[in-house]
């Protein structure tokens, strides 16, 4: 019994890391779709781009 309840322990300590390392791992991923979604050209948007050189308001550059 008490190897059992040894193991039953691991296995949850072992689940709850995981659990944490995923919660870390989604978590940053969507912070960084959220900061990344917030640095480009939007509705409303004027002035200068962050780190451009030419304004949004200016229309797309065509190459």
């Amino acid at each position: 019994m008490a190897a059992e309840e040894a193991a039953a322990k691991v296995a949850q300590k072992q689940r709850t890391e995981l659990a944490r390392e995923l919660h870390d791992v989604v978590t940053h991923g969507l912070t960084m779709i959220a900061v990344q979604a917030n640095l480009g050209p939007g509705p409303g948007r004027r002035g200068k781009a962050p780190g451009l050189d030419r304004n949004w308001s200016d229309g797309p550059e065509l190459t």
